[in-house]
């Protein structure tokens, strides 16, 4: 084998060497590349004077969930009437002044920290003259209740977020996203806990009741007929076997118990000397 031929075996590997390097190399950053990617989002709290959740009619006595935001002090995106209907103004208002989120796609369920997707949905339910905001999955019978309202006219509606409820703002990476939550901080067992539960506060462990008092357990040990005859003094014991000794058998060296012996637990044994 010539020098020169040497030499590019030698140029051959050193490159297939590189390639197979590169390709360890790039196998090792995609799969971090892809998992910074699919990093958890994160939320921060919206300000509930500056968020209001309506329910829109629709045709068939049907409802959808719009959420307004203020992004712009002034002018104001929605006005309240005393009987709770709501005007909006967001169409006629410059862009960038009001937020719309209209859809499952612009708001979705934040709970625990942990985003609901698919299959859970926000939707709004009439109940004859209530309206109720319910969060659902075909995978739970009972819905969670998130807000509700009572229905006037056919306009707009106010609805009022329940206890525990509130809007947040999508962000990643400190960036804060066009996307709105509705969060509750507490786990989703507990949720559907309390909602099966029909929505009361959850029970605790039954307390065991305490035990009872030195001077009642005396007194139950006093009126139980089965202790009566174990709790006679050692003095009536000791007259019974004197009794015994004097009026029993002189023929007999064993003396049968009686009865009341037999049921106290107490055996009664009787030695008489020989007298011929």
């Amino acid at each position: 084998m010539t020098f020169r031929h040497k030499l590019r075996l030698k140029r051959t590997y050193l490159a297939a060497a590189g390639a197979v390097a590169l390709g360890t190399s790039g196998a090792a950053v995609l799969p971090q590349q892809f998992a910074k990617a699919a990093a958890p989002f994160d939320s921060t709290p919206v300000d509930a004077e500056r968020t209001i959740a309506l329910a829109q009619p629709l045709s068939g006595d049907r409802w959808n969930l719009v959420v307004l935001e203020q992004l712009e002090p002034a002018p104001p995106c929605w006005r309240r009437f005393e009987d709770g209907s709501v005007t909006t103004y967001e169409k006629n208002l410059p862009a960038g002044s009001c937020g719309l989120y209209s859809s499952s796609s612009a708001y979705s369920l934040r709970i625990a920290g942990n985003d609901l997707s698919h299959p859970w949905r926000l939707r709004v339910e009439s109940r004859g003259p209530r309206l109720e905001l319910l969060a659902t999955s075909p995978e739970q019978a009972t819905p969670l209740l998130v807000g509700s309202a009572e229905a006037t006219g056919n306009g707009l509606v106010e609805l009022q977020l329940a206890e525990g409820w509130s809007f947040g703002r999508r962000s990643f990476e400190g960036r804060s996203l066009n996307h709105l939550y509705v969060t509750n901080a507490e786990p989703l067992p507990v949720l559907l806990a309390r909602a099966h539960a029909g929505g009361g506060e959850l029970l605790g462990l039954a307390t065991p009741p305490p035990p009872p008092s030195p001077i009642e357990s005396a007194t139950r040990l006093v009126a139980s007929p089965s202790q009566n005859t174990r709790s006679q003094p050692a003095s009536s014991r000791l007259a019974r076997l004197e009794s015994l000794r004097l009026g029993g058998s002189r023929g007999r060296s064993w003396e049968q118990p009686s009865a009341e012996s037999e049921a106290s637990g107490v055996v009664a044994l009787q030695v008489v000397p020989y007298r011929p």
